[in-house]
């Protein structure tokens, strides 16, 4: 890992959104960090896989409506805890109901962001992926 940078990984199935996460990220950190973008959980899964040991966040998206996929973001970030991730989970969502909240608050270490988000909403995830990292 030494010769590699640590990753922040991020599943969104819009376009839009997986742009702009970029572009805060890379405003935020610069070159800090590697930004790993997969569209759903299918692409998610292997890229947890080979590089769990550097990833330090994951970003998901909740629905992953667009993507079709075999789970959606709170399922992969259930996942990745129960393959002994320790790093910060980041569920973002628009819509979503009071079970699904439930479900979040139950699963600790969760930072849960409400859609639309801004780049004020990001901000603070810097401090605390920094504070993280000492």
């Amino acid at each position: 890992m030494a010769d590699q940078k640590e990753m922040i990984l991020i599943v969104e199935d819009d376009s839009l959104l997986r742009e702009f996460f970029e572009e805060v990220y890379r405003k935020i950190f610069g070159d800090e960090y590697e930004i790993k973008i997969e569209v759903n959980c299918e692409e998610a899964i292997p890229t947890f896989g080979a590089n769990k040991e550097r990833i330090i966040m994951i970003q998901s998206d909740f629905n992953l409506s667009q993507a079709k996929g075999i789970m959606n973001g709170i399922e992969f970030l259930k996942y990745a805890r129960e393959q002994e991730f320790r790093g910060i989970i980041v569920l973002a969502s628009g819509d979503i109901f009071e079970g699904e909240l439930l479900e979040i608050i139950l699963h600790k270490g969760i930072i849960h962001l409400m859609k639309p988000i801004t780049y004020s909403d990001l901000a603070p995830l810097a401090r605390i992926l920094k504070e993280s990292r000492k």
